[in-house]
């Protein structure tokens, strides 16, 4: 794998996962990242020490870097270790194991030309009381050498660097000497680099330890304009040049919990404390159950929910009972958040976005007003940014981390980043957004004319006007690139909460939180769909993430849904202000879907259908290779006919669930790959047609038996009553187990049929029913996709098996008929019964 393929790599898993490639690419840079990216998670923890360090007291600056920004994509980066597919394309050095080899991986791969700043943050010190000294000092020599070129300039000094960094972590007393200032700004700390000296300092080790520290201050020294010693004794010394600017004032401090919950409002009293977290024991598969499940699709009966304390939290002398009330009331709230009622205090009122949309641009028109009557000032442009960030934020959707990398530009081709507002002349403004794909367990190459067109981009219409607050600020403020924002995206979240302040006259109704999370809850009110609603407002939902992995949207669909519910929407809040809303009329159509990948096309599945009953409407000829090839492909029929009616998963034999199926209602309570407790069965309904299928089939099974008398050994114990494939052995026949393995085998073996996933049909499903606005409860009732508190069989649910039988079989048979699938009967059995 080349360098410039294991660098584009991650910039394309950044993209395909809605991060932005840009962030990811300047992430590297700054590090000097080697070709391999060697344990690169685990040189991105160093950097998060490093950055949380770079924020406290006085801030050090770094260039081009955003904190939230690099926070979020940092813990991105670190994530892709826990990704089988994201693994495979990157390579076996990208993450070197849970446990962290003995020595630095960089050690005889490059780690000359890597030393600082790559290889040295794969280190951390062993005095953990002075760990934050460390990061403080590796922070501002990051801030130092920030604006080198990494690929050559002070190749030599860096390493030496690495090496003294590196005996600074084996220290088991690690003392910074209190001549370099690493607590005061950077300027301060560049200065007592210059006048650092072994010589002068004042202890007992001053030798020893000026040694170690002697390098860094040469490095900050260099890099910051004075010129390194050669042979020839040049060595001459400049200070920086008048024009050097440092940002003082950037004094910003920040929580290592700066985004919050996904639902959660930090601003809310009444929402939960952020310190806990869910353990689940893990269900072992079956061997035998191959294909590809959502992560965390298999879940445990029994939720653990524990619980971490501040240090200002309750007191250690508590009853271990009242921990326990505590974790069940933290459940109980969780599970009723879980109910998303069509209308709850977290809501915004009519008459509060009234307050937002009109007051946002009221206040953004008295800023511009103001630049006209004096001098650029920051204050005005951190406002106006500020508002600006706070309209798209509310009307978008996306979260605010997202909305500070938007870019401006002129077609859609041109949009690269994870966010771009398109203002092409003559036509509506809209935005491109980049759409998170599921983590994928499994990944499997074949014909892309047969699945879905994928895309990573989502193009959604400017709905309330935020072209216009766009142009004006870039307008009133010139910048070179297409970058919308320039400001720091912890500064424009203080800043906007002072604006929510101002609007709200002090009501702490108006938060950021309810401003992030307005478009989810309204789409989920007006679609009751939480999958879809997480996909278009870009906030991670754990009851969205298995439906997700199962869905790839028609972009168009998606767009429609976001299109009707806000316009409606908006109508009525001009209505509040006594004004007549004029909807935007969109005629674009996008052929292709966003989501997951690898979703099954009703043509392929229409040609794979007649495929095979090419091979078993006409009577197989006296030849033996042709029954065993006319059995196999009748079974092959009969499984897919039953997966596709079922949504049954990977499993072997689905049809031995015939059992579980009641005779008269043909309603049936699935477990396929659950818990021996059967927690996640789910309730599905064979359509008649189907009914008539498996009686023919089983009926051909016993024919068949009975036709092969000597071929075949006898099924005594009536192992194989639910069904079976045929080979030809060396001396007789045998029968093969119906799993996985060998419905793929068959699928290969059968002419003109078009392989795929053995659980393909469940993608297909959920996507078919979500666009044909097939009700969501019942929909996650057929594919067993609920958490704690969405279980349709809860004591307390109203859900109604009676209407949701009657609904889904309807479905089903429709979409059966519609795919071509008929009942096919055996001539075996046809004799049979004739004679």
């Amino acid at each position: 794998m080349t360098a410039l393929t294991t660098h584009a790599q991650i910039c394309e898993i950044a993209l395909e996962q809605g991060k932005s490639p840009q962030v990811v690419r300047k992430i590297l840079h700054d590090l000097g990242a080697p070709p391999e990216l060697i344990d690169l998670p685990r040189i991105i923890t160093g950097l998060q020490r490093t950055l949380r360090a770079a924020e406290l007291d006085k801030q050090i600056p770094l260039d081009g870097c955003d904190f939230h920004v690099w926070y979020d994509t940092c813990d991105w980066i670190c994530s892709l270790a826990t990704q089988p597919h994201a693994m495979s394309r990157l390579g076996g050095k990208f993450w070197l194991g849970t446990i962290a080899p003995t020595r630095s991986p960089l050690v005889g791969r490059g780690v000359t030309s890597y030393g600082f700043p790559y290889a040295a943050l794969w280190h951390a010190p062993l005095d953990r009381e002075h760990e934050l000294d460390y990061f403080r000092l590796v922070a501002h020599l990051l801030a130092a050498t920030n604006r080198l070129d990494l690929s050559h300039e002070l190749k030599t000094q860096r390493y030496q660097v690495f090496s003294d960094l590196r005996r600074m972590c084996k220290l088991d007393s690690l003392d910074i000497p209190a001549e370099l200032l690493i607590w005061e700004t950077h300027y301060d700390f560049v200065n007592s680099c210059r006048r650092f000296s072994p010589a002068k300092m004042r202890r007992k080790d001053a030798s020893d330890v000026g040694a170690l520290f002697f390098s860094v201050a040469r490095l900050v020294r260099y890099a910051h304009g004075e010129n390194p010693q050669t042979r020839a004794g040049g060595g001459g010394r400049r200070r920086p040049g008048a024009g050097t600017a440092w940002d003082a004032d950037l004094t910003h401090l920040i929580s290592n919990e700066f985004r919050g919950f996904p639902l959660a409002d930090p601003d809310d009293p009444d929402q939960l404390p952020g310190f806990y977290n869910v353990q689940t024991t893990d269900i072992a598969a079956d061997e035998s159950c191959q294909g590809e499940l959502a992560p965390g699709e298999l879940t445990a009966q029994v939720e653990i929910w524990e619980l971490r304390e501040l240090d200002e939290g309750l007191p250690d002398d508590r009853p271990y009972v009242a921990y326990i009330l505590s974790m069940q009331g933290m459940r109980d709230h969780i599970i009723r958040t879980r109910q998303y009622l069509p209308h709850a205090y977290a809501h915004f009122t009519l008459t509060e976005l009234r307050t937002l949309l009109f007051g946002t641009g009221k206040i953004f028109g008295e800023c511009l007003s103001a630049l006209s009557s004096r001098k650029v000032s920051h204050n005005l442009q951190l406002r106006m940014e500020a508002i600006v960030v706070l309209h798209i934020s509310l009307w978008l959707g996306q979260p605010i981390t997202q909305v500070v990398q938007l870019t401006a530009v002129k077609s859609q081709g041109e949009a690269e980043d994870v966010l771009s507002i398109v203002t092409a002349a003559d036509e509506p403004s809209e935005f491109s957004v980049v759409v998170q794909k599921p983590h994928l367990m499994g990944f499997q190459e074949g014909d892309a004319e047969a699945y879905r067109k994928s895309s990573s981009r989502l193009v959604l219409p400017d709905l309330a006007g935020a072209e216009g607050m766009v142009r004006s600020l870039m307008k009133a403020y010139p910048r070179k690139s297409a970058h919308v924002f320039e400001l720091p995206s912890a500064e424009l979240e203080k800043e906007g909460r002072d604006v929510l302040k101002l609007l709200g006259e002090g009501d702490p109704r108006y938060t950021l939180g309810k401003v992030r999370n307005y478009v989810l809850q309204q789409l989920i009110a007006d679609t009751g769909d939480v999958a879809s609603a997480s996909l278009l407002s870009g906030v991670p939902m754990l009851s969205a993430r298995t439906p997700l992995y199962y869905l790839q949207l028609d972009s168009n669909y998606l767009r429609h849904i976001y299109q009707r519910s806000i316009q409606r929407i908006l109508t009525q809040v001009y209505a509040c202000g006594g004004l007549a809303y004029e909807p935007v009329s969109l005629d674009t159509h996008y052929e292709c879907a966003v989501g997951a990948s690898h979703c099954l096309l009703p043509e392929t599945i229409t040609a794979n259908v007649a495929a095979m009953q090419r091979i078993v409407r006409p009577r197989p000829t006296g030849r033996l290779n042709d029954l065993i090839q006319w059995h196999n492909t009748y079974t092959l029929y009969v499984v897919q006919f039953f997966m596709l009616a079922t949504g049954c998963r990977a499993i072997k034999n689905p049809l031995m669930h015939i059992d579980q199926f009641d005779s008269r209602s043909m309603m049936g309570a699935m477990s396929d790959k659950d818990g021996a407790d059967r927690h996640m069965s789910r309730l599905c309904c064979l359509p008649p047609m189907m009914m008539d299928q498996l009686s023919g089939y089983f009926a051909h099974c016993r024919a068949m038996a009975r036709q092969l008398i000597g071929y075949l050994e006898p099924d005594e114990d009536e192992q194989w009553v639910h069904g079976w494939f045929l080979e030809a052995g060396e001396i007789r026949l045998r029968r093969l187990e119906i799993r996985p393995a060998t419905i793929t085998q068959q699928m290969q073996r059968t002419p003109g049929f078009t392989p795929h996933r053995i659980n393909g049909f469940r993608k297909f499903l959920r996507t078919e029913f979500t666009e044909a606005a097939h009700p969501s409860e019942s929909l996650a009732t057929f594919m067993g996709h609920w958490l704690s508190g969405e279980e349709p069989q809860d004591p307390y649910s109203s859900f109604s098996p009676a209407v949701h039988s009657e609904c889904v079989v309807d479905a089903i048979q429709n979409l059966l008929k519609k795919l071509g699938w008929i009942v096919l009967s055996s001539p075996w059995v046809q004799e049979a019964r004739s004679a």
